[in-house]
Order: structure tokens, then C-alpha cells, then sequence
């Protein structure tokens, strides 16, 4: 606990402005909770409007959500405003500030809308209207953004492209499932396309035959990389003009560019090579498996600001390289290659890539897999286990300092195949005693448990009926049997910090029959609109859906988009495999301070994330 004395009430207020900038920390007017706000080493600002959604009930009502930002005060509250066959009328009496949710219990009338007015210092700041308004049933409610055909989509990346402060859409499509491993030619070539919030199309842009159709093929990141309040989209990319496809379908030659389109217009603005194939054999076999293994990230290398990430190797070589994306040009910050080490690091890849600061200097460092790069590109650690399959990053032990990162691994373990690693050090602090021969896709992971507080995972072998859910704050193992399917996606649903889990179509608390339901193939989880729970995206036939929570919730917290771990994993959706995004400590948890005289006051610190997170810059 710190105790920081300020003079006068302006003191405190401007000491909140700064530490507003600062840490995963609650900030308390002697002993009053007054916010969480985010540390320099897990900002990720970024400039969003309020994201209001209505949603239309059965029952008559009208559920309002919308967003806290990090950069609001904590004595920030908001009035509710309904517009009525013309006439505006007031449906809040005091101004809200335990909660960003309303319900509107009147009905009738025609031409209906809303308008969430922002209070801060007593003066209204901003007032916003509905982004979306949908129609619930008793099962589900959802956004639908339409698609300009009838195909489904392979991914998503979720970005303001427009700089409106609006959270756009790009995909690309169709929807393939071809890994290397069970390669397959290719029957079509994968299209980008963007749209913006309300399903307008903007661009596509059409990758050609000689970026194959499948996972690791055309990773992809969307994300503002040069401050300008804009996403580009980050891709692999390769010539149009010229088919280098052999006689069955590989492409094992030619050129392979890492591009930066522009993403309002898909305009190509960089390009550079990509990490080379070189010869194709010196990645462990002849027909482009283990050669086509790309990713890429997101990481705030120096702690401001954000950096491309490629990658390409899982099973063998490994090569990553980091780029900054300025003036319109791509610069080489740093190269690693495995092979350069000693002993080399080989094989230590996961199917994506976690960006996150895990020492507590302020700048994120690269979880490759079993491996992790510092920030200045050198090698931080390696367990030298092989490949994972599951790889979670957060602060999952309360009683541990800073961030672990939770394995499951598809390389044959005698011991500690699902285990429980030191994010800073690589020190494994838990793990299984029992072997495990191929720990297989995400799993679930998360809290999830009400019966169990605290992380736990669920997970299993790929070619054996082996199942195990643990809890993870004490080993414990609590459950063998199969639940159905190996990975699954918890969402923050309702208003604590329990999660539901999204699993074979339907949308439920652990043990409890389930009351949502949703369609499609899940490609995303996001705070993308409303307060700070999650939404869930799929893909259907010819549109996205965002589903969205019908539960009313009474705790307010700062949108988890603000959390960089966070929102880096959501940019991570794009490619890869799809891992839940993890926030770096707690759910950000903000209410009013209460009105009293502070002079000569004390303001208390207590620490909710990682306890390893230094305070900058006081």
C-alpha cells in the first residue's frame, strides 16, 4: 500500500490525471475507492466514442450500454434521454455513476431514440446517440453486419479505420481451414474486404493464387501502427501478375512482402520482405508445411508506441523481425534467429504470438510459445519443451508477483505438459505430474468457476480420451471427464467478474442450463460496444453477427479495449489461432468518489494487477 499526501482537493484531481496514465491501480480519497485506471505499461489508448447500443426487448423495454473510457474521471456520470415522436423527455433523475447500463421500461410511440449525455465537473461534455439499435429475443441479441456476398468469413480484425471513433470491420474470405499439415490445394484465392460500422463494404482487395488459401499462409493485423487515429492493416502479401504455384498447388518460390494498406481506402502504403524462405528443406521437410508457419503481433516495444511483429517458424526455424511504421515507410527495428543462438532455439513456436510486458519495465516483450523475446529482440528465456498448443498470458496466481502464462503442450511431456510458467524468468511454478502426448487447441481457459474462484483450465489429448480441468491457484484437479469439445470462449457476460463460457452454440454459466444462444463459427471476443463486457463474433453465411449481453449490470469499469494486453489479443484474432483475449490484471472497476473535504487528505494506492508493474513516472 502507498499513501501519496496532496494538499487540496485540485491536487488530488490533477494527481488522478496523471496516474490516470499510469498503472492497473485504485485510487481511493482517504478510505474511498474512487477508480482503476491503466499504467503506462498496459495503456493502449486509443480514441472511441461512447459505443451506445440499444437493445429492444421482448417484454416492451429498452436496454442502453454504453462505454467508460480510461480517460474519464471518476466523478464522471451520464443522463439518459429518450426522443419521442419529437419530444425529447428525461429518463434519469439523478445523473448515473455506479453504472454505464439503463433500462427504459416505457413503451409506445413511434420514431424512438436515444441520447447518453456525458457529465464531468458538473457540465455536460458530450451527448451520444445509439450505434446500433437491435431487437433481443428471450435467447440472444445480435448486431448483423451484412457482407457484400453470401460467403463466410475466414477472420476479423476489429479497428476504427475511419477515425470516427467507431469500431469498423476487416475480414477476409472465404472461410478456409487448410493447415499445412493437412495441406490441401488451393479451390480459390482469399479476398480482404473492409467495412465500415453499419456494413458499408469499402475496399477488397484480392491476395491471388500465391498466398494459398489457410491459416498460416496470410497473417494479418489491424491496428492504428502510426498514431494517426486511423488502422492500416498489416499483411502477408505476394505478387498478382505472376502464378508461381507448382503442379500440385504449392507455392514454395517467388517474392512474399509484408504490406501496410491503408484501411479506409486499401491503398498499398509499405512494403518489405518477408522473412525469407530461404531452402525449404532447412525447416524440416520438402513440401512448405513447416516453412508456411507465419504470424504476426502488435508490441509497444519502447512502451509508446506500437510496432510490427513477424514471424515466421513453429515446429523448427524460427525467424522474427521488428518493424515501425512511420512517414509511410517500414523500418527494421531488430532481427532473431533461433539458429543464432546456443544452443539454437528451434521449435518453441505457438499457433500465434502474445505481445505483453512482462517484466515490468514498461515496454512488451515477445511470447513466441515455449520462448519469449525481450523488447531490444535478444532471448529472454526459452524452455526448450517444443511446441504449445494452449498459451494464455495474465496474472493468474494472486500469490505469485506479476504475470504467468499458462501451457498446454502438443510436445510429448513426461511432467508438466499443462503447467504454469513465470512470465518474467520462464520458471515453471506448477505443473501436471502426469504425462501428457498431445495437449490439443485452446482449451478454456479462464474464470469461469463459481464453485472455484480463481483461474482454472479446461483441456485434453488430441488421439487419447484424456480430459482435465484444474484449478489452477492450488493444482487442484477437479474434473476428467469430456465436456465435448477442447476449446471453448468465456466471455464477460454479467456484471461480476465470473465469465460465461460461448461453447457448441450456446452461451452459459459453468453448470447451469443455458439461457443464450448464438450461430455460426466463433472468429472473435471483444469489448467492441457497450460497458465493459464482451461480445461475441461470428460468422454465418453472407453476414457477421455480434452478439451482445441482455443482463443489466451495476458495476462500472473502464472498457477492456484500453487494457494494451488486451487489445493487442483482439488484434491477434486476425490471425492465428483464436485465443480469448486476456485483460493484464483485473477488470477496471470505477465508482464516484464521494464528496468530502480533502484538504491535507491522504489518497491510497492499492494495487489490483500485477504487483510486479512499477509506478512511472510519479
Amino acid at each position: 500500500m502507498i499513501y501519496l499526501r496532496s494538499k487540496s482537493t485540485e491536487d488530488s484531481t490533477h494527481l488522478f490525471a496523471a496516474l490516470a496514465r499510469l498503472g492497473c491501480i485504485t485510487i481511493s480519497l482517504l478510505s474511498l475507492v474512487a477508480a482503476v485506471v491503466t499504467t503506462t505499461s498496459s495503456l493502449a489508448y486509443e480514441n472511441l466514442d461512447r459505443g451506445v447500443i440499444a437493445i429492444n426487448c421482448p417484454n416492451g423495454s429498452t436496454i442502453l450500454s454504453w462505454r467508460f473510457l480510461s480517460t474519464d474521471l471518476p466523478e464522471t456520470s451520464f443522463a439518459v434521454y429518450k426522443v419521442q415522436d419529437g419530444k425529447k423527455t428525461k429518463l434519469t433523475g439523478q445523473p448515473l455513476s455506479k453504472s454505464c447500463t439503463f433500462i427504459d421500461y416505457t413503451t409506445g410511440g413511434t420514431n424512438v431514440d436515444y441520447e447518453i449525455w456525458t457529465i464531468a465537473k458538473g457540465k455536460v461534455v458530450e451527448r451520444s446517440k445509439p450505434t446500433y439499435t437491435v431487437k433481443a429475443t428471450p435467447t440472444n441479441a445480435f448486431i448483423r453486419i451484412p457482407l457484400a456476398g453470401g460467403y463466410v468469413c475466414d477472420k476479423v480484425g476489429i479497428a476504427d479505420i475511419d477515425g470516427d471513433g467507431k469500431l469498423d470491420f476487416v475480414i477476409k474470405q472465404p472461410a478456409s481451414i487448410t493447415d499445412p499439415g493437412v495441406w490441401r490445394p488451393s479451390i480459390t484465392t482469399f479476398k480482404v474486404e473492409a467495412y465500415s460500422h453499419g456494413g458499408k463494404i469499402l475496399w477488397r482487395r484480392d491476395l491471388g493464387w500465391n498466398i494459398e488459401q489457410g491459416v498460416w499462409y496470410s497473417p494479418m493485423i489491424v491496428y492504428d501502427l502510426d498514431g494517426d487515429g486511423r488502422a492500416e492493416v498489416a499483411l502477408k502479401t505476394a505478387p498478382v501478375d505472376v502464378d508461381y504455384r507448382d503442379s500440385l498447388g504449392h507455392v514454395l518460390r517467388g517474392p512474399e512482402w509484408l504490406s501496410v494498406l491503408d484501411g479506409l481506402t486499401g491503398a498499398e502504403l509499405a512494403r518489405v520482405d518477408w522473412p525469407p524462405r530461404g531452402n525449404i528443406q532447412d525447416w524440416g521437410d520438402s513440401t512448405g508445411n513447416r516453412a508456411s508457419r507465419n504470424t504476426m503481433s502488435i508490441a509497444y516495444l519502447d512502451g509508446k508506441t506500437p510496432s510490427l511483429i513477424v514471424a515466421r517458424g513453429t515446429y523448427t526455424k524460427m525467424i522474427v523481425r521488428a518493424y515501425r511504421f512511420k512517414d509511410r515507410q517500414l523500418t527494421l527495428q531488430w532481427e532473431w534467429d533461433g539458429d543464432n543462438e546456443n544452443p539454437p532455439v528451434r521449435g518453441q513456436g505457438m499457433h500465434g504470438m502474445h505481445c505483453v510486458d512482462v517484466d515490468g519495465d514498461g515496454r512488451d516483450e515477445i511470447v513466441l510459445g515455449a520462448a519469449a523475446l525481450d523488447d531490444n529482440g535478444k532471448l529472454l528465456w526459452n524452455l526448450g519443451m517444443g511446441h504449445p498448443d494452449i498459451v494464455y498470458v495474465t496474472d493468474v496466481l494472486a500469490t505469485s508477483p506479476g504475470l504467468e502464462i499458462v501451457y498446454g503442450f502438443e510436445t510429448r511431456q513426461q511432467s508438466n505438459g499443462i503447467c504454469i510458467v513465470d512470465a518474467a524468468t520462464g520458471k515453471i511454478l506448477w505443473g501436471c505430474k502426469h504425462p501428457t502426448s498431445h495437449v490439443h487447441s485452446q482449451g478454456i481457459f479462464g474464470k469461469f468457476d463459481p464453485q472455484n474462484p480463481g483461474y482454472v483450465l479446461y483441456c485434453g489429448e488430441k488421439f487419447l480420451p484424456n480430459r482435465w480441468y484444474y484449478r489452477l491457484n492450488d493444482g487442484q484437479l477437479l474434473d476428467t471427464s469430456d465436456w465435448g469439445a477442447l476449446s471453448g470462449y468465456p466471455v464477460y457476460w454479467d456484471e461480476t467478474d465470473i465469465k460465461w463460457v460461448a461453447m457448441l452454440g450456446a452461451i452459459k454459466r459453468l453448470r447451469e442450463e443455458p439461457r443464450f444462444f448464438y450461430q455460426g463459427r466463433v472468429i472473435a471476443v471483444a469489448d467492441c460496444i457497450g460497458d465493459w463486457r464482451e461480445e461475441l463474433i461470428t460468422t454465418v453465411p453472407g453476414e457477421l453477427r455480434i452478439y451482445v449481453t441482455t443482463i443489466p449490470a451495476n458495476t462500472r469499469r473502464v472498457t477492456l479495449w484500453h487494457d494494451r494486453a488486451y487489445r493487442i489479443d483482439v488484434a491477434n484474432a486476425a490471425m492465428g489461432y483464436l485465443f480469448p483475449p486476456q485483460i493484464s490484471g483485473q477488470p477496471l472497476v470505477i465508482q464516484p468518489p464521494k464528496k468530502q473535504n480533502h484538504k491535507q487528505g491522504f489518497i491510497k494506492i492499492s494495487t489490483l494487477s500485477s504487483d510486479r508493474l512499477p509506478l512511472h513516472s510519479l
